[in-house]
């Protein structure tokens, strides 16, 4: 449980379909350990490891018609950013 809730988040330059891969594994793991999370936690949980800027989250959201269930937030990761990768740690925005 330690891995899925707060080691695994997507590493810098990783694409978002590897980091797919790993997301999808460490929920397999739960489920042996019998821990199911909601379809909507995982949504959840899936936009915030990949570290996504408030816009793109936005932009996820919107493509998935405000539903967080797993399956439309894949979708939706998949749809927009086909090519996306992790963001280095020295790209945060100067205001």
């Amino acid at each position: 449980m330690k891995n899925f809730f707060y080691e695994l988040v997507i590493k810098p330059g990783k694409s978002y379909q590897q980091f797919l891969a790993r997301f999808d594994a460490a929920h397999r793991k739960l489920v042996e350990q019998s821990v199911e999370l909601p379809p909507v936690a995982r949504g959840y949980m899936l936009i915030k490891k990949l570290k996504l800027d408030q816009k793109d989250e936005s932009m996820i959201l919107r493509a998935a018609k405000g539903d967080m269930a797993i399956i439309e937030v894949i979708v939706a990761v998949r749809s927009i950013f086909p090519d996306g990768r992790g963001q280095n740690a020295n790209s945060n925005e100067v205001f």
